[in-house]
């Protein structure tokens, strides 16, 4: 057994987001197909010299270098387009500038373009690719507000333009998140699904966009415009899982909050950050 014939399984790559999930997938159909394809077997055929690398890699505690990447593109026949798209999952996994995976992610979408792939939801990554999309979906709910383009334009206190928000306004239908209604946007309430790699792109940059315009609002609005505070304080694992549950709550009475009150008339943007500042100290024994 010197080399994998790619008859022996049909997995379309193209279906896949992280490539750990795609090569599991391969090596089941093929384990199941030929049970002499042990998980020592195959990752001496991918290159590894650890026997048990293989194993690891796909529970996702291992990674893999670029050249890894390309050699398992020619031990599995990958052609042209399969193996840039399997490369380009690698490179997501080892590329840690948002930038830099915002582009990859672009690349990616590109490749699977015109491909037969199972449905992935788009969503979240359609919403977010354009920070100004989430915010104008809650302008649209504000009660008797005119849903003309260049008043919604000028509405925003952030330089946008009519087109951006015929733009934004042509997507939000496009997720069947709004509808138009004799002349007024509907706003629907479909549930906005997260977790995949574009998605948590898309979010992430997201949220990067927030925390640089909660930065401007220091200058741009007056304190009782704008509520910014902070607290440096010391935690352990547990508190730190308690304090994110208390987070959580606080979110969600904010939105009963929002949701309690019919005559709202401006949109706000809430920050929430919790973060490190420092390593976990480990008390030497």
């Amino acid at each position: 057994m010197n080399e994998i014939n790619k008859n022996m399984y049909s997995v379309n790559i193209f279906n896949f987001i992280d490539f750990r999930d795609y090569l599991e997938k391969v090596i089941t159909v093929i384990r199941e197909l030929n049970k002499a394809y042990t998980y020592r077997k195959l990752s001496a055929l991918f290159g590894f010299k650890s026997p048990n690398f293989l194993l690891l890699l796909i529970q996702k505690k291992r990674n893999l270098s670029l050249e890894s990447a390309e050699h398992i593109c020619r031990t599995l026949k990958l052609n042209k387009a399969e193996s840039e798209y399997f490369v380009l999952m690698v490179k997501s996994t080892l590329e840690k500038k948002l930038e830099a995976r915002e582009i990859i992610t672009k690349k990616m979408l590109r490749i699977q373009k015109g491909k037969q792939v199972d449905k992935l939801d788009p969503q979240l990554y359609e919403l977010y690719e354009h920070w100004y999309y989430v915010i104008l979906r809650e302008v649209l709910m504000l009660p008797n507000i005119p849903h003309k383009p260049k008043f919604l334009a000028k509405f925003f206190e952030y330089n946008l333009t009519e087109a951006e928000i015929k733009r934004g306004l042509s997507q939000l239908e496009k997720l069947n998140l709004i509808e138009k209604k004799s002349g007024r946007y509907l706003v629907k309430s479909n549930q906005i699904k997260t977790g995949n790699y574009f998605s948590n792109t898309y979010l992430l940059l997201f949220h990067k966009k927030m925390m640089e315009l909660a930065q401007g609002s220091l200058d741009k609005y007056a304190g009782n415009q704008r509520y910014l505070s902070s607290l440096t304080l010391p935690l352990n694992e547990k508190l730190h899982a308690k304090l994110r549950e208390l987070i959580e709550e606080f979110k969600f009475n904010s939105l009963e909050l929002s949701e309690s009150e019919s005559e709202q008339n401006q949109v706000f943007q809430m920050n929430i950050q919790l973060f490190p500042l420092t390593k976990v100290y480990h008390e030497e024994k």
